[in-house]
């Protein structure tokens, strides 16, 4: 059979996502049907990944040389869940029987965060990666997990809806102005955020820590514009650390883990300076009374010694698990 001109084919069939994110489309019609209209039973389409304004997958198909032109393929799908290092697409169709089927898609690459904190998303290239960009708004929830929100066109009502995905993960202190979300289920996926400590003096009795977030590029002095609020318990560790314990639900419970560089004592209470785990600074300061110390359901001792006109602590507290 030949077509007309200006008629179209829409067999019925599937796509499938393979090593290095290559997408192809198997075709499920009939052999004879396939013989008859001389279209093979695979299709490889090259090209390169993007994200459009809506949240669809747009794969910017390879240039055809016949036709001069850049050609793409655009995937209207649901985002439904993120991991380390995966993203998973759900798509929606119906065949001609009016059949609705419904494939998912698996995305494989790595999660980070831009100078300005958007999330990004780097799709596994043969060359190099194809970086998809994320520009919704997103927060923090009451388990400490990243939530990112958008919307979406609803193409039946021509209206817009709300969607969101949520970020399984953890956080750890980095150095001065920087605090990291490092997702569930990847080995490099994190989100690195530039940030300022909102009150950089914290008590016991304090049981969140504020953070600005920063947004700007490398070299230039950041604008803050977003707060998040971590909520825990200070606890001390055995090893004369300090951790900020955070519940995460579904019974996880995680720690942002500091070290001790500097303590002083003040009159009745001790002011512990706290680094992150690669002894750099935090940027924030525990201030604990010896009462305080003394109370704890275990053993609790501070050795000062005098250092100029400052009383500084030898050696941290100490408490038996």
């Amino acid at each position: 059979m030949i077509l007309r001109a200006g008629e179209v084919l829409v067999p019925d069939g599937k796509f499938v996502l393979e090593g290095r994110n290559r997408l192809s489309y198997i075709v499920g019609e009939s052999a004879s049907w396939k013989r008859e209209y001389h279209v093979p039973s695979r299709i490889d389409l090259e090209g390169n990944w993007a994200l459009d304004a809506d949240h669809n997958f747009v794969l910017r198909l390879a240039e055809i040389k016949s036709q001069g032109e850049r050609t793409g393929l655009t995937l209207k799908g649901d985002i439904i869940s993120v991991e380390g290092n995966r993203l998973a697409l759900e798509l929606k169709s119906k065949d001609r029987r009016g059949n609705t089927h419904i494939q998912i898609l698996q995305f494989s690459g790595n999660w980070q965060a831009d100078e300005q904190n958007r999330f990004t998303f780097a799709l596994k290239r043969k060359a190099r990666p194809d970086i998809l960009v994320f520009t919704g708004s997103w927060e923090v929830n009451k388990n400490q997990q990243i939530v990112y929100r958008f919307e979406k066109k609803d193409g039946r009502k021509k209206t817009r809806i709300a969607r969101t995905v949520l970020f399984e993960g953890f956080w750890r202190a980095g150095g001065t102005g920087r605090l990291r979300y490092i997702l569930s289920g990847g080995i490099d996926s994190f989100f690195d955020f530039r940030v300022q400590a909102e009150s950089p003096n914290l008590y016991p009795k304090d049981r969140e820590i504020k953070y600005r977030l920063g947004v700007g590029l490398k070299g230039k002095k950041p604008a803050y514009d977003k707060i998040i609020t971590l909520y825990g318990i200070w606890k001390f560790s055995r090893a004369a650390g300090v951790n900020f314990e955070m519940d995460y639900g579904k019974g996880k419970v995680e720690s942002l883990a500091f070290g001790v560089n500097t303590a002083l004592s003040k009159n009745d209470e001790v002011t512990f300076a706290l680094v992150s785990r690669a002894g750099e600074s935090a940027g924030l300061s525990l201030t604990v009374s010896r009462r305080f110390l003394k109370g704890r359901d275990a053993e609790a001792f501070v050795r000062l010694k005098r250092a100029g006109n400052d009383k500084r602590v030898e050696a941290g507290v100490k408490i038996p698990f």
